[in-house]
C-alpha cells in the first residue's frame, strides 16, 4: 500500500508509525518542511517545504477574507456589549454568516438562541478549467466563517436542497429549507410585455425570444456554454433574438487577464453569430428584468454547482417556460416539474433542447403554468417566504427541519 504522511512533526509524534510502516513493506512518503528532510531512513520518500516569508506573506494574502470576516466579527461583538451594559439582552439573536458577524455572539449573548440564515458555502466546480490551488484554498478560507458560525448556533436555513447539502452533513439536521422569496405580484406573466433594445428596437410578447438572465455573465452560469449554442439555434431558427441580460463581474474563479468574458465570447464567435439578433442587455433595472422575461418564449437558467441566483425564482413567478441545468442549484425547480431539465453542456444538444421548446406551444403553455404555480405557493415573499422566516425566529425550539 502506498502511504502519505502529512505533517510538520513527522520526526516526533509520527517517526515511530512511520517506521513500523516502511518496515511491514508499505511504499511511505512524507511531505514535511525543508528542516526534516535529512534526518529520515533513505527507505522513505521526503518532500519538503519552505517556511519562506514569500510562502507567509502569500497565505496572508489568501486569507484576506477570513481576515475582513474575524474584523466584522470583533465589530459586531464590540457593538453587542454595549447592547449588553445597558441591560439589553436579546431572547433570540438572527443574522447571516457569510460575513463573520454572528461568530462572537454566543461570547456576548450565551443565554441567547443564535439564529442564521445562510449563504451556501463558496465553493469551485471540479470541472472548471484553470483553477489554482490559491483559487481553491481562497474559497475554503472564504467558507470557513460559515462553519464557525454554523458550529455555534442553535438553528439555521438555507434557501433550498441544495444549498443545505453545500454544508458538511453532520449539520443538515440543523438546517431548515426556506426559498429565498420573491415578489409575485411585481414578477408575473405579462402578455403584453414589450422590451426596448438598446439600438432602438424592441421586442414584444410573441416574438421568437430566447432570453437569459443571469446576475454576472461568467464560467459558473455557463455563459460560454449559452454564447456557443447561439450558431446552432440561428442556423435552426434565423428569425430567434437572443437577449441576454447580466453584468461583467466574476464571482467564481478567475477573471480574464485582458478582457470580459462577453468580450471574450464575441471575439470567438464574431463571424458565425448574426450579432443583429443578440441583445446583450446589461444586468437592467427590475422594470426590464421584467420586460425580459415578459417577451421571452423560452429562458434558459444555467449553472454551476454554485449560489443559486435570485433571478431564477424571478422568472418562475413570471411565469416563463424554462430550461434548467441539473447541477444542483435549480434541483428543487426541476424535480416538481417547473423547469424542463438540461443536464448537457454540449452546444448542439442544447440548441436542440431550446429548438425543441420553442416549437412546441403546447409544453411551453405547461411549464410556464407550472413555474407561476410553484412560485405563488412556495417563493411567494410576503404570503409565504416571511411568514415562515417569522414563524422560524418565533419558535422555541431553536430551529431544525420543518
Amino acid at each position: 500500500m502506498r502511504i502519505l504522511i502529512v505533517a510538520q512533526d513527522a520526526l516526533g509524534r509520527f517517526l515511530p508509525l512511520t517506521r513500523a510502516l516502511n518496515r511491514r513493506g508499505h511504499d511511505v512518503a512524507i511531505i514535511t518542511h525543508a528542516q526534516q528532510a535529512l534526518r529520515f531512513p533513505p527507505t522513505i520518500r521526503v518532500e519538503t517545504y519552505p517556511l519562506s516569508d514569500e510562502a507567509k506573506r502569500d497565505v496572508l494574502h489568501l486569507m484576506r477574507g477570513m481576515v475582513r470576516a474575524f474584523g466584522f466579527a470583533m465589530e459586531a461583538a464590540g457593538a453587542a456589549k454595549r447592547l449588553r451594559q445597558d441591560g439589553w439582552l436579546p431572547d433570540v439573536v438572527f443574522g447571516s454568516d457569510h460575513r463573520g458577524e454572528l461568530m462572537l455572539m454566543r461570547d456576548v449573548f450565551p443565554a441567547a438562541r443564535i439564529l442564521v440564515g445562510l449563504f451556501p458555502l463558496p465553493g469551485i466546480p471540479s470541472d472548471m478549467p484553470d483553477i489554482s490551488i490559491d483559487d481553491r484554498i481562497e474559497a475554503i478560507v472564504t467558507g470557513a466563517p460559515s462553519l464557525l458560525t454554523l458550529e455555534a448556533c442553535d438553528g439555521a436555513f438555507a434557501g433550498s436542497q441544495f444549498e443545505r447539502r453545500c454544508f458538511p452533513r453532520p449539520f443538515h439536521d440543523l438546517i431548515d429549507i426556506i426559498p429565498h422569496g420573491v415578489d409575485t405580484e411585481a414578477f408575473k406573466p405579462n402578455p403584453t410585455a414589450v422590451l426596448p433594445l438598446p439600438d432602438g428596437g424592441q421586442l414584444k410578447a410573441g416574438d421568437a425570444v430566447v432570453g437569459y438572465v443571469v446576475p454576472h455573465l461568467e464560467p459558473c452560469r455557463r455563459f460560454p456554454d449559452f454564447m456557443r449554442m447561439v450558431p446552432e439555434l440561428q442556423k435552426r431558427r434565423p428569425e430567434v433574438h437572443v437577449v441576454v441580460a447580466g453584468g461583467d463581474n466574476v464571482t467564481v474563479g478567475r477573471w480574464l487577464r485582458d478582457q470580459t468574458y462577453r468580450q471574450a465570447l464575441y471575439e470567438e464567435l464574431e463571424t458565425v453569430v448574426d450579432w443583429e439578433r443578440v441583445h446583450f442587455v446589461g444586468m437592467p433595472a427590475r422594470d426590464l428584468r421584467q420586460a425580459v422575461y415578459g417577451v421571452s418564449q423560452c429562458m434558459l437558467c444555467l449553472s454551476d454547482p454554485v449560489a443559486q441566483p435570485d433571478t431564477i425564482q424571478e422568472v418562475l413567478a413570471s411565469g416563463c417556460a424554462v430550461l434548467a441545468s441539473t447541477s444542483g442549484p435549480y434541483d428543487d425547480f426541476v424535480g416538481v416539474g417547473a423547469a424542463e431539465p438540461l443536464d448537457s453542456r454540449d452546444p448542439e444538444t442544447m440548441a436542440e433542447a431550446t429548438l425543441e421548446l420553442l416549437s412546441d406551444a403546447q409544453k411551453r403553455e405547461a411549464l410556464k403554468q407550472c413555474a407561476r404555480e410553484n412560485a405563488a405557493t412556495t417563493l411567494d415573499l410576503n404570503r409565504v417566504v416571511i411568514p415562515r422566516q417569522t414563524a422560524f425566529i418565533e419558535k422555541s425550539d431553536g430551529g431544525g427541519p420543518a
